[in-house]
């Protein structure tokens, strides 16, 4: 899943990471996350790989704007060529 509109001001790429990871954590089993800066426009996004497709669904539905920080996160399905649900 790609996780957008992260707020930068949560830390360092190892804050973000492991702030996203624990809310992601209490409604799924995470089994990756990685975090980076569009080069474009300098915004921070994430990708996160779960279980399932039905973990994915979970996900969006407790997660899907929830406040992290000061702003509120967008999850969107990646089924792509990485399959990171």
């Amino acid at each position: 899943m790609h996780v957008t509109n992260i707020d930068p001001t949560l830390g360092d790429w190892k804050g973000i990471r492991s702030t996203l990871v624990s809310a992601f954590g209490e409604h799924v089993g995470v089994k990756a996350a990685w975090v980076y800066v569009n080069p474009v426009d300098s915004t921070v996004s994430a990708v996160i790989r779960v279980g399932s497709k039905e973990e994915a669904q979970i996900a969006v539905s407790q997660l899907h704007r929830k406040k992290l920080g000061n702003k509120r996160i967008f999850i969107s399905f990646d089924q792509g060529k990485y399959r990171f649900f």
